[in-house]
């Protein structure tokens, strides 16, 4: 504040100097150091008052200029460009719906040992509880439970969970919020990987749906012992032992750890029903479903589950009503309705809006995904069969250049119906360089093209204060993408990416039917031409 003096004296002297008449020059000193008075006082008025007014988006930009100084004040140590110091500011946003407040850690750092779930006094007497919200669209069974365990990345867990509704539904077994885990590439990896749910859906929108109750209230229903197995696919001891530890729930119906005993369902009579890779595989309807997983045991827990289910996913227009007849509704209808429930959370919904808001001008956007990364995507090209369809692909990713896909995205661009001049490129952020210079092509043809790193900027800018949003980061950031890309004008997808397929199946419930384009096919083209041309 000293110096913001100094320089204000300085200012006015050399203006006084400047000045014909001392009266000028008095006038001058006299309005600066107003001006100064004004900044002070509003500076202590600030830091005196632990309420926030809450404010609309759009004055959060004024704000932010307003209170350069004072926020420099606080914490000069930045984290990710996040103030790591108090901050004067609350959060305005957050992720936990009120019925969810109590029950964070009971997701996010969750962990029981082996030897303690295996003992005597682990066990726990069997008690009733109440689903999260009492008038669900679709009622289930208060006393039969379903508890899925969710497996590789993120959006195969959504992929997985929307199943694990489905079967919930068909079964008539109230749904078990499950546990959620980050991507195995997640930089923030601290404490184990799990994450809350309340970070990847919309748990109110999914659960005033359909009858849920959490993990807690799972264990407490189950006396911490699960009654009933649905293998999905071949389990490991290991697997199990893990899948155990991390749910608290003991699958064994025996307390002696080196003698596990489980009640599986198919049974391990059925062992026709798997194919050869292990995996079982079924059809939608509720005969086919009730011959393999009816039973009358309380407590169920749905392991792994990964398309073992074949449904065909189409939009539908028919709404699932709290008055509705359920059996009136096919189960392609039904399973479109499940995805429709399952919504990001409501706050990634809101940063993306004033994302949009705030950056594209006009509001029209071409969303690109591209997935291939040599973090993840590409690790297995080199362990794959020759002849195998990834193996084909990879060998086409390593050849793609930036220009190969600048090249196809300007073609989309000109043969759109709409005038196009933004353009969001998703991409993993291992692929910063390659999108860079993806932007720099299109910026000489007059594109604005924005990424990862615009929306972190502006979540720095705009909520520096919400803790969960630094601690999540990596997280948060792939779902906020996402949400950008369903709300795209025009969305060109990366084939064999349930990324990309999770979006586009959120952008057909919000009737966008149109396929505009595979950006893997159309760089995939383009980068063939080119070699053709220079095969040098």
């Amino acid at each position: 504040m000293e110096r913001l003096l100094l320089n204000v004296t300085i200012i006015s002297n050399n203006m006084c100097l400047r000045t014909k008449t001392f009266k000028r020059a008095w006038t001058v000193l006299t309005m600066s150091m107003i001006v100064a008075f004004l900044v002070i006082s509003h500076q202590v008025w600030r830091k005196a008052s632990s309420v926030r007014i809450q404010q609309d988006p759009s004055q959060r930009i004024f704000n932010q200029i307003s209170y350069t100084f004072s926020a420099q004040e606080v914490n000069n140590d930045i984290s990710d460009g996040y103030v790591t110091g108090e901050s004067e500011e609350e959060c305005d946003i957050s992720f936990l719906p009120k019925e969810f407040n109590d029950l964070k850690d009971e997701y996010e750092e969750f962990h029981v040992e082996q030897t303690r779930m295996y003992l005597n006094d682990y066990m726990r007497p069997i008690s009733r509880v109440h689903h999260v919200y009492k008038n669900s669209i679709i009622r289930l069974h208060p006393d039969r439970f379903l508890y899925p365990i969710l497996f590789r990345g993120p959006n195969n867990q959504l992929i997985g969970l929307r199943e694990s509704i489905y079967i919930a539904i068909r079964l008539n077994r109230t749904l078990v919020v499950p546990q959620f885990q980050k991507h195995r590439t997640d930089e923030q990896l601290v404490r184990g990987n799990l994450i809350h749910p309340a970070h990847r859906l919309d748990l109110e929108i999914m659960c005033k749906f359909v009858s849920c109750v959490t993990l807690k209230q799972f264990r407490q229903a189950c006396g911490n012992k699960a009654d009933v197995i649905m293998r999905l696919r071949k389990y490991s001891p290991k697997k199990i032992a893990m899948m155990e530890s991390v749910s608290g729930v003991r699958f064994s119906n025996i307390g002696d750890i080196r003698k596990k005993k489980f009640n599986f369902l198919p049974s391990s009579g059925n062992d026709n029903l798997y194919a050869s890779n292990g995996e079982l595989h079924f059809g939608p309807s509720q005969r086919e479903i009730d011959s393999i997983f009816k039973s009358e045991d309380r407590c169920a827990i749905y392991p792994m589950p990964f398309y073992n289910m074949k449904i065909k996913l189409r939009p539908s227009s028919r709404r699932i009503q709290a008055n509705s007849d359920l059996e009136s509704f096919s189960d392609v209808e039904l399973f479109s309705e499940i995805i429709r429930q399952t919504q990001s959370p409501q706050y990634v919904r809101q940063l993306a809006d004033e994302f949009i808001k705030f950056t594209f001008i006009p509001k029209s956007y071409l969303a690109v995904h591209w997935r291939y990364d040599r973090d993840d995507w590409m690790k297995r090209c080199d362990t794959l069969p020759e002849d195998d369809d990834r193996s084909i692909r990879c060998k086409d990713a390593l050849k793609i250049v930036p220009s190969d896909v600048a090249e196809a995205i300007l073609r989309k661009v000109e043969s759109s119906a709409i005038k196009l001049t933004n353009v969001y490129i998703a991409i993993p952020p291992s692929e910063n360089k390659f999108a860079e210079e993806i932007r720099s092509i299109l910026s000489i043809h007059g594109l604005s093209v924005f990424t990862l790193n615009d929306v972190s900027s502006f979540m720095k800018r705009h909520y520096e204060s919400c803790e969960f949003l630094r601690k999540h980061k990596s997280d948060i950031d792939s779902t906020v993408d996402m949400q950008i890309c369903t709300l795209s004008t025009v969305f060109m997808k990366s084939s064999r990416s349930s990324w990309s397929n999770n979006v586009m199946e959120w952008r057909r419930r919000r009737g966008i039917v149109s396929e505009d384009g595979d950006i893997f096919e159309s760089a995939t083209e383009i980068m063939r031409a080119r070699i053709r041309s220079f095969p040098g």
